[in-house]
């Protein structure tokens, strides 16, 4: 009985490790299977991936070859360019070396016509028959006026404007027509402002002529006026270092207020030696 027992269980075992033999067989199958596809479908990743490395190496290698390349036409760019430089130079002194004369003598002679400016001056003003301190801007390009209470109106079909020029003592109405409006950018703001344009007739030195000036309220300013480079330019040489150099331009207006008392002067001498004349004569008579 109990090798009866002994027989079947050993049958058993043997049974169950011949299963399990199998099954490790089935696996270690399955697992070459799967090895065997893997290298199927990695081998051409590998294949592709030394491609791209050798495509990559190779692109590298015309980059750094264009890069050498780059540098020598840079170069050569800068060489050539120090060269034109070099020749122009060379031509332009030939050609003052080879300039006439009269060609020097004239440019001396336009820059000694132009009146000489300091950084301040007294400019005359038609409207109000007064001197006014200016500053004398380089770095301006229009010319401005200091204008508060304007008023627009009608004067003869034409647009018109009235404004009180303010100065720190003194204060002036004027009027002007309305020669345009100008949007003015000012660095304190971004939204720009527009103000009336205005010609007025004005004189520094020996400088007379009409200049446009822009309306604005320059109450806190130093000066009442600014004279801009559209006021100057070709005309004039500022010194900076200098101020009021043309002093008050003697205008016609105050030649005649000036003028005014020594004539009043020279006709009452002349009645006295006319009445000193009729004297002596009636003298003559009596005697």
């Amino acid at each position: 009985m109990i090798s009866r027992w002994i027989i079947l269980l050993t049958s058993l075992w043997l049974a169950g490790c011949m299963s399990q033999v199998r099954h490790q067989q089935e696996t270690l199958t399955e697992l070459r299977q799967f090895r065997s596809d893997l290298t199927t479908h990695v081998e051409p990743l590998m294949l592709s991936v030394r491609q791209n490395k050798e495509e990559t190496h190779a692109l590298r290698l015309e980059l750094e070859k264009l890069q050498r390349q780059i540098a020598k036409v840079q170069k050569h760019n800068a060489e050539v360019l120090s060269q034109l430089t070099q020749l122009q130079q060379t031509q332009l002194m030939a050609q003052a070396e080879e300039m006439p004369r009269s060609m020097v003598a004239e440019k001396l002679s336009q820059d000694r016509d132009k009146v000489i400016l300091g950084s301040r001056e007294w400019v005359w003003i038609d409207n109000i028959d007064q001197h006014l301190k200016a500053r004398i801007d380089t770095g301006a390009t229009t010319s401005s006026i200091s204008a508060v209470n304007q008023v627009q109106f009608e004067r003869n079909g034409e647009k018109w404007i009235r404004f009180d020029l303010t100065t720190r003592k003194q204060s002036f109405t004027v009027e002007a027509p309305i020669l345009r409006w100008a949007q003015i950018q000012q660095a304190s703001s971004e939204t720009p402002e527009k103000r009336a344009v205005v010609e007025l007739w004005i004189q520094v030195g020996k400088l007379r002529q009409k200049v446009e000036f822009t309306l604005s309220d320059r109450r806190n300013m130093r000066y009442p006026l600014l004279m801009g480079r559209e006021f100057f330019k070709d005309i004039a040489l500022i010194d900076v270092g200098r101020s009021y150099i043309q002093g008050k331009a003697r205008t016609e207006n105050s030649a005649k207020r000036n003028s005014a008392k020594p004539a009043v002067d020279s006709s009452a001498e002349l009645s006295q030696k006319h009445s000193q004349k009729l004297s002596t004569n009636h003298s003559g008579d009596m005697n």
